[in-house]
């Protein structure tokens, strides 16, 4: 196999990257070490930083001089950003779906009727997403479906979907039964304007959500500082007379040594 272009190489150390800080895998904060990341992935630093600077333009890492990159926190204001933006996109996702779309609302019933029985977290933040795939997977716009795949991938990091899965589960499993039916009934009007209703109501139920979190996580955070204040090395001072090596002297009958001697030499 000839090697990838660059180009396409970054892009696929990109999307590599990508999805381990949406899953979790390389946690909120976490500083990434690049020659260890080189080394897994195979890669030259090149590519890599290439890729770590793409990243950074969709606000999944940031750069700091001279300390390299690190995974971008989870973002209230993200959230408020991109939830608004996916509801509008998956609603005209909706409207262009027409016959094609309605003849998939069989799929849509039974994709949320695995969520509504499913147990776990994780398992349920992927039933979900299955689900909303659904509404535009196939689409023939393929530049809605291009942007709506990028844009899942940004919430999954700041809304905290890895650890958070689903935070209102009984909310969205019957807000999803209501925009399946209208698509069945062919009222893609009408399911669009409830998606987009799921969308701007799961503004307020997943910051709520990541409040909790930070009060829950502070109390941990300011032990985390204080023992890691006690833990630090005394500033550096004069070294104590007593710590001091002891003065070489000369004698006649050989090198200098050390006014008290172990018995080797220098």
């Amino acid at each position: 196999m000839p090697p990838l272009p660059r180009s396409r190489l970054r892009d696929d150390i990109a999307r590599e990257l990508a999805a381990r800080i949406a899953s979790g895998s390389l946690a909120e904060a976490e500083r990434l070490k690049e020659v260890e990341l080189a080394a897994e992935l195979g890669v030259s630093r090149t590519p890599l930083r290439e890729a770590l600077l793409v990243l950074e333009r969709e606000g999944l890492v940031e750069s700091e001089v001279n300390r390299g990159f690190r995974v971008t926190a989870l973002s209230e204001g993200r959230v408020r950003e991109l939830y608004p933006i996916l509801g509008a996109l998956e609603a005209l996702a909706v409207r262009e779906g027409g016959a094609r779309l309605a003849a998939r609302a069989g799929k849509l019933r039974e994709a949320n009727g695995r969520l509504a029985a499913s147990r776990g977290r994780s398992r349920r933040h992927a039933l979900d997403r299955h689900f909303h795939e659904l509404l535009w997977e196939g689409s023939a716009n393929a530049t809605l479906v291009a942007m709506l795949r990028g844009l899942w991938l940004q919430a999954r990091r700041f809304d905290g979907a890895a650890e958070r899965g689903l935070a209102n589960f009984e909310g969205s499993v019957c807000e999803h039964a209501a925009i399946a039916e209208a698509i069945g009934r062919g009222d893609a009007e009408g399911a669009a304007a409830r998606l987009e209703a799921h969308w701007r109501d799961g503004v307020e139920v997943v910051v709520g959500w990541l409040r909790r979190r930070a009060a829950r996580l502070a109390p941990l955070a300011a032990l985390a500082l204080v023992f890691g204040c006690a833990a630090a090395p005394p500033a550096a001072g004069p070294t104590p007379a007593a710590a001091r090596p002891a003065p070489r002297v000369a004698t006649a009958s050989g090198p200098a040594r050390g006014a008290a001697t172990s018995g080797l030499e220098a």
